[in-house]
């Protein structure tokens, strides 16, 4: 027996919803970054063949720094006089950041609101002759979703993340002479 129907005598609509988003950033390029963003979506208005779901519009609200306490130690650490745990910590980008999501979802007619801090840190890997070639990120993040309130269910959970950033001349295109 087949669990799949198809309805190709269906028509309907699927409205998504619209939303808006705005944000800001303060920096001191190579030393410090101040950002902040606002996020509205109305998925109240959201149907999808004439079926209306109880959702809420959402709202997220996060914000974050960054930091590197000297960038210029970099040239130090490069030539092999520099090369100490001091300078290298020096040229490491410290982050942290909040962030406040009242989410689209309602569980027993209330919304579900999700709150998260992260920290971080973006370490350079260097080549002695010409400086950095990759950013190796590290971060965690603990995250609070719901509430045990009214019957619903709270989540409380650690996320840790690692990426590498590329920057070096691979991605340049060559030019022949």
């Amino acid at each position: 027996i087949d669990t799949l129907r198809s309805n190709n005598e269906k028509s309907g609509n699927v409205y998504i919803p619209q939303g808006w988003q705005a944000g800001f950033s303060f920096q001191r390029p190579d030393h410090w970054m101040i950002t902040a963003d606002y996020a509205v979506r109305n998925w109240a208005s959201y149907s999808s063949f004439n079926n209306f779901d109880r959702l809420s519009n959402d709202r997220k609200i996060s914000c974050g720094m960054m930091w590197v306490p000297d960038i210029n130690a970099g040239a130090a650490f490069v030539k092999k006089e520099g090369r100490t745990m001091k300078n290298y910590m020096k040229m490491v980008e410290y982050r942290a950041g909040y962030k406040n999501y009242q989410t689209y979802l309602m569980v027993n007619g209330n919304q579900v609101i999700e709150q998260s801090y992260h920290v971080g840190a973006g370490f350079p890997v260097q080549r002695a002759s010409r400086g950095e070639i990759a950013k190796v990120n590290f971060s965690a993040a603990y995250i609070n979703r719901g509430s045990i309130l009214n019957g619903m269910v709270q989540e409380q959970f650690f996320r840790l993340m690692v990426g590498v950033t590329f920057s070096d001349t691979w991605f340049i295109k060559r030019k022949i002479y």
